[in-house]
């Protein structure tokens, strides 16, 4: 369950496909940050936001355990979120965040990033304390006033090194008008 908390965490950050630059190795900090500089900035206003598993995949665990936790997952996310990019927010945008995550020192690290337009590639490796890991690779568009990311997922535990645990998403986001009066982040 590590795993999940894990993936939930580093995708919810992604939230935050592709160039033909050479993506086969860890890129350094300031070439990541390069990269985030040529994303598209977000527009402020209102934004529908939702996420749609491709693939869930747990070797080792149960047919009906993996399917409990595939739907108690799939019911977390099936709500699509409505959300308020407030100016200011909108001012340190997907660059900026970008910047940050290239720049963490915790348990994520984004590796790879690159841009070509709005079409965008990357990956990011997480670990936990307990020697979980899990491997990230996204790619899609990000545009002003939309993103539309595929994210794949691998997961590792110390507790089986040989087995992988697969899981994939569609994570999509679009802006529907002004924000509401009173709408909060």
């Amino acid at each position: 369950m590590r795993s999940l908390s894990l993936l939930v965490g580093a995708s919810a950050l992604m939230l935050a496909a592709c160039g033909d630059k050479d993506a086969s190795g860890p890129q350094s900090k300031a070439d990541i940050a390069a990269e985030a500089a040529e994303t598209a900035e977000i527009q402020p206003g209102q934004y529908e936001g939702s996420v749609e598993f491709t693939r869930f995949e747990i070797p080792g665990l149960p047919t009906a355990a993996a399917a409990q936790v595939r739907s108690q997952m799939e019911q977390a996310m099936a709500v699509k979120q409505n959300y308020c990019m407030s100016a200011a927010d909108a001012a340190e945008g997907r660059r900026g965040r970008l910047s940050k995550l290239a720049n963490a020192n915790g348990n994520c690290q984004l590796d790879q990033y690159q841009v070509n337009g709005e079409a965008v590639t990357g990956r990011m490796i997480c670990s936990s304390s307990d020697g979980s890991s899990a491997t990230m690779t996204f790619n899609g568009t990000i545009g002003a006033t939309s993103s539309n990311m595929a994210i794949s997922t691998e997961l590792g535990s110390p507790a089986s090194p040989n087995v992988k645990a697969h899981i994939d998403m569609r994570v999509t986001s679009r802006r529907t008008g002004d924000c509401t009066a009173g709408a909060a982040n």
